[in-house]
């Protein structure tokens, strides 16, 4: 007649885009192994489930990669979790891999179907970031310009790293 759900924790499954796969499925300290069939079977190095003649390849269980997940029902709240499982596949359809992060919900906020903003705390050096339309592509060299104090900008030549792929059409109209 009805479903009770505990709602004190929840899962958030996120989207992944190919290319930050490796920054995501990077060996971390804290990191098991788990059966993505019978999440209880764990292990401190890679291998296979032993229950149940499962034979199923584990994947990494990272709890120690942080997220923080915002909302627009609760604007300024910052709910943090943590990914605790990576699928091990990729959708043909989105090259994208799925992620589950974990969240407390002591104050039951989260809803199962809610859309969210993820953020997700990768450990490495920080990354001087510009958009796109402010390089200017020569042919030749990548120039950005820079304002100096006196109100003037000078033009500054520079290397591109990685670049985002970022859909701008894939975000609702009132946040572009």
């Amino acid at each position: 007649l009805f479903e009770i759900a505990d709602l004190s924790r929840v899962w958030l499954h996120a989207d992944i885009s190919e290319p930050d796969i490796p920054l995501i499925n990077r060996p971390r300290e804290g990191d098991s192994w788990q059966c993505p069939m019978h999440p209880e079977v764990k292990k401190q190095e890679a291998g296979v489930c032993d229950k149940e003649d499962c034979r199923m390849p584990l994947v990494r269980h990272s709890p120690a990669l942080p997220a923080e997940v915002t909302t627009k029902p609760y604007p300024g709240a910052v709910f943090t979790g943590h990914v605790e499982f990576s699928y091990p596949f990729v959708n043909p359809q989105t090259r994208t891999m799925r992620i589950r992060i974990t969240i407390p919900n002591a104050d039951l906020k989260l809803r199962p179907e809610m859309f969210a903003r993820v953020a997700i705390k990768i450990e490495g050096e920080p990354r001087l970031a510009v958009p796109e339309a402010s390089v200017v592509v020569t042919g030749k060299r990548n120039i950005v310009f820079t304002r100096d104090g006196n109100g003037t900008f000078t033009p500054r030549q520079i290397v591109l790293g990685a670049q985002w792929l970022y859909d701008r059409d894939a975000v609702p109209s009132e946040e572009k």
